[in-house]
């Protein structure tokens, strides 16, 4: 899985699939001993730890870097269909 940023003790990092569509545009956040998967752009937790409000930050202000990486892993970054969306969790809230 590629490394797509580190900062601050946060790692995020974004999958690529070949040849197949690899679920709704999302990257994977580690910190500390925790980890969550981020919807892009919405930067909503789809699944795992609540990001604390820096690292939600860090996120923010790379945004356009992140949904790139997307967009060359994965293809378009375009919302699926309601028909094509997983079941998940709702989104946790970031914990300042």
């Amino acid at each position: 899985m590629p490394e797509i940023l580190r900062r601050n003790g946060y790692i995020v990092c974004v999958y690529h699939e070949r040849g197949v569509r690899h679920h709704l545009p999302h990257c994977h956040v580690k910190w500390a001993d925790k980890e969550a998967v981020v919807s892009l752009p919405t930067l909503a937790v789809i699944v795992g730890d609540a990001i604390p409000a820096a690292g939600v930050e860090i996120l923010a202000e790379n945004i356009a870097v992140l949904v790139e990486h997307w967009d060359r892993f994965n293809g378009s970054a375009e919302r699926p269909t309601r028909t094509e969306l997983p079941v998940i969790e709702a989104p946790k809230r970031a914990v300042k």
